[in-house]
């Protein structure tokens, strides 16, 4: 074979080879590849929220979620997760997990190929604890926010708007709601964990406690419609036992809370007792 023939085969070897280098070059400086950067141990990674979503859908086995509103911008900050469990290449939402078998896997790998990294390196996680920030500003609304953890917190605050959320914890973990109001509907189901409800609205909140406890913190306790029952505890309403059940019909309907406890107590208390622990 001719010299000149040979040129081109060897040139294109030592690129690839040279691309593979830059990549574990890549790996070891931090994913210096895409928006993820090293600070102060935890690889930090922000996906822009550039159009309307109808849903933001979270399955994560271990990590804590955050979502706030009165934000300046609209994104997800992720900690410690990589780029390849957040999957935006559907115009309807965005999904973040860490549940993908092999064979889905595969099947992203091929279909929304990311480059060579992501053959070398396909089951790269970061260690560090998993947080989740969705920033969201006071005129933007998603129809749903979904979220599934193993075990993890789940902290919402300072929004108005039009959203379904949906919660559920499997393992342990907390709920929080804290100035929040919506004019849909909000799905809890908690397995060990309390769920913390402070001058929180909606049109309809279901859920339930497998262990632990639901605190709420209002203006008026006991002005709203309330379908409470605990199977294995306490009502209580400022303080003062309800006894296991505790239905109210004549209400406000600003808020129809629908709630079951298995093993644990309701608190309905005004907000000036936020501060304070209740049992």
């Amino acid at each position: 074979m001719k010299k000149s023939n040979l040129i081109l085969p060897i040139f294109s070897i030592a690129l690839i080879a040279a691309g593979i280098i830059l990549c574990f070059i890549g790996k070891a400086k931090g994913d210096v590849f895409d928006n993820t950067v090293l600070t102060e141990g935890d690889y930090i990674h922000n996906t822009d929220i550039t159009s309307d979503l109808n849903n933001i859908v979270i399955e994560y086995s271990n990590a804590e979620i955050n979502i706030i509103g009165g934000a300046e911008r609209n994104y997800i900050e992720t900690f410690n997760i990589s780029d390849a469990e957040i999957d935006t290449s559907k115009a309807s939402g965005i999904t973040i997990s860490d549940t993908s078998d092999y064979f889905s896997l595969a099947y992203d790998t091929i279909v929304h190929f990311n480059g060579i990294r992501n053959i070398l390196f396909p089951g790269q996680s970061y260690s560090g604890n998993k947080k989740i920030n969705i920033y969201l500003t006071g005129d933007y609304n998603i129809t749903q926010l979904h979220v599934t953890l193993e075990n993890g917190n789940i902290n919402v605050s300072h929004l108005d708007s039009n959203t379904d959320y949906n919660f559920t914890i499997k393992e342990k973990g907390n709920i929080n709601f804290e100035q929040v109001n919506t004019k849909s509907q909000t799905y809890i189901k908690v397995n060990e964990g309390n769920v913390s409800l402070k001058e929180f609205g909606c049109v309809l909140l279901e859920g339930s406690i497998q262990t632990g406890n639901l605190h709420c913190y209002e203006q008026n306790p006991g002005k709203h419609l309330y379908h409470l029952n605990c199977e294995n505890g306490m009502v209580y309403l400022l303080s003062e036992s309800q006894g296991s059940q505790y239905v109210v019909d004549t209400g406000s309907n600003a808020i129809n809370i629908d709630f079951s406890v298995q093993y644990g107590n309701i608190h309905l208390n005004n907000l000036e007792k936020i501060d304070q622990t209740d049992e």
